[in-house]
């Protein structure tokens, strides 16, 4: 595997944690937000939106790490092979 093909294949999985952790904070905060325009209940909608969101950012994490965790012990099983093994 060539260094650029690794290196986009490393800013693809940076760029996939950053999405899988802001997108659902941002979905809950702002269905919060819609939900206390719509609904007279006041900032409580706000309030459970970004606790939401934060569980949901933090659920997101630890998936990618798990993934992460996986590929890493696929890779680390091939072992590289010498010219005196059989």
């Amino acid at each position: 595997m060539s260094d650029w093909f690794r290196t986009m294949k490393h800013i693809s999985w940076l760029t996939q944690a950053g999405i899988s952790v802001a997108s659902p904070l941002i979905l809950c905060i702002a269905g919060g937000i819609w939900l206390a325009d719509v609904l007279p209940l006041g900032p409580i909608p706000i309030l459970v939106g970004v606790v939401l969101g934060i569980g949901g950012a933090i659920c997101g994490l630890l998936g990618f790490f798990k993934v992460i965790s996986i590929e890493s012990k696929r890779k680390s099983n091939k072992q590289p092979g010498a010219f005196n093994q059989k």
